[in-house]
């Protein structure tokens, strides 16, 4: 084997690494962007669901796994992650600061980036807006403010006289001092105006560069893709180029060892004839001995020529079990990656088949039973008679046709507690005023509760338990199996019950 053989076959063996190496990478990227939507997707819905620290827990994992991959730092995913913990932050935890340093992170990711319009609340505005300036971007409500302006401006300050005002009564004389004001006012009106539109200019050109940075970082990916690929063609190429140089090594030996064993069967015929004639021609025994002496030479020669062939195909077929181990060993790299994939395919359909499950039975209990048809108390509720600790609680209550247009609240505490917290019961799509507790709250062996109906002056309509005889829920450890019942309570007065 030539030393140029050696070396194109040692570069083969490491672009076959590489291409392997970069698929590889390229499949963990995939399953991490999969991973870090998924868990967008999970924080989401636990904050609809009400679940703020969850929320959080969940796009704080996002962060870390990119946080493994620089490339995933400043992936466009990210600077959706960081909006998402900024409307947690400023909405759900009521922490305007952090909340804004997320948008911060957002917005240096992708600058033209926008809260979608089922997180807009009128504080998450007002936050995202502070978060564009900091960013070097320009705040909607600054636009608006700034186009009102000359409307503001035009509007005369309480006590001056206005243009209808001065034209009924004579202007003033102006003094030299007063003069030099109005002068020194306008300079300094002018000169605030300028610098206003060079930083107007200097944010314009800021995004303008923000922009073209991100363009150009998604062309930079793109060209890497496409050279990944270009690399993988190329590597294919060689390594068929490569079989076909040593099928055409194979068959030239073949060849070869054809024509050493014609020559051979010729020598051994012209030998024998040599035998046969020295018998008969004696005379001639010197000339037949040369020749006998120079066939035997020629006979050693092919031999020679035998033996180097036959080195010459053992190496060639020892390059050609390497060749063949490579191939597999490609080949196996290549299933092992696809087996895993699928997978992490498994398992992330398992899991969203888990969740979907979940989200349909939390749905069910939220909801709660069928409403009653007839109930003879002011208030019917549906409540469990025992409940896991550690779990959501629903409430269901609803009043009597009297009593539905007034405010129904939940008023709560675990055993042992000092004082009761409320929930307000919202109307629900079958009719019940339902709320939940939090299952932090849901804690020791009992939970004592009460409901009460108020009017709109504030007073108690109807009441289903007291502050100091309140009713009493059991609470087991999770796992253990809750029995529902509907809590009736007939209210014999409608007087308010002291809290």
């Amino acid at each position: 084997m030539t030393v140029r053989a050696k070396i194109v076959a040692s570069i083969g063996g490491v672009l076959i690494w590489l291409g392997a190496a970069r698929l590889s990478a390229a499949a963990d990227q995939e399953a991490t962007l999969q991973q870090i939507t998924a868990l967008n997707k999970a924080a989401i819905a636990a904050y609809s669901a009400g679940d703020f620290d969850k929320s959080k827990d969940q796009l704080l994992q996002a962060v870390a796994a990119a946080n493994k991959d620089p490339e995933l730092q400043t992936h466009p995913l990210m600077a959706r992650t960081y909006l998402h913990l900024g409307v947690v932050y400023v909405d759900g935890l009521e922490d305007n600061a952090g909340g804004i340093a997320y948008f911060v992170k957002a917005l240096k990711i992708r600058p033209d980036i926008e809260v979608t319009q089922a997180l807009a609340t009128k504080t998450v505005k007002s936050a995202f807006d502070q978060a564009k300036g900091q960013a070097g971007a320009t705040p909607a409500v600054a636009t608006a403010a700034s186009a009102s302006a000359p409307k503001e401006a035009a509007v005369a300050p309480p006590g001056t006289a206005t243009p209808t005002q001065v034209q009924e009564k004579p202007t003033p004389k102006m003094t030299v001092a007063d003069k030099k004001k109005a002068a020194a006012e306008e300079k300094q009106a002018a000169a605030e105006e300028k610098n206003k539109d060079r930083q107007a200019r200097a944010d314009k050109e800021k995004l303008t560069k923000d922009a073209a940075q991100a363009q150009a970082n998604e062309t930079k990916e793109r060209a890497a893709k496409e050279k990944l690929l270009a690399e993988k063609t190329d590597k294919e190429k060689q390594l068929a180029e490569s079989k076909a140089a040593h099928d055409q090594l194979q068959k030239e030996a073949k060849e070869k060892e054809k024509q050493a064993q014609t020559e051979k069967d010729r020598l051994s015929k012209d030998l024998v004839q040599a035998k046969d004639s020295e018998a008969k021609e004696r005379a001639a025994k010197e000339k037949l001995l040369a020749e006998k002496t120079d066939k035997e030479k020629q006979l050693a020669d092919a031999k020679a020529s035998i033996l180097q062939l036959q080195k010459e195909k053992a190496e060639k077929e020892k390059l050609l079990g390497e060749s063949l181990a490579r191939e597999k060993a490609e080949r196996e790299a290549k299933e092992k990656l696809e087996k895993e994939k699928q997978l992490a395919e498994a398992r992330e359909k398992d899991r969203k088949s888990n969740e979907d499950k979940e989200r349909v039975n939390r749905e069910k209990v939220a909801a709660g039973p069928d409403l009653p048809a007839h109930f003879a108390s002011p208030i019917y509720c549906a409540i469990p008679d025992e409940a896991q600790t550690g779990v959501d609680l629903f409430v269901h209550c609803v009043a009597q046709a009297n009593l539905r247009d007034k405010e129904i609240a939940f008023y709560y505490r675990p055993s042992g507690g000092s004082h009761y917290n409320s929930l307000a019961l919202e109307p629900s799509k079958k009719g019940w005023h339902a709320a939940m507790v939090p299952a932090e709250h849901v804690t020791g062996k009992v939970l004592q509760y009460y409901v009460e109906v108020r009017d709109r002056q504030g007073a108690v309509a109807a009441a289903n338990g007291k502050p100091n005889s309140p009713n009493i829920l059991s609470l087991k450890p999770s796992g253990a199996t809750a029995n529902r019942s509907a809590v009736k309570v007939k209210v014999s007065t409608l007087r308010p019950v002291p809290r």
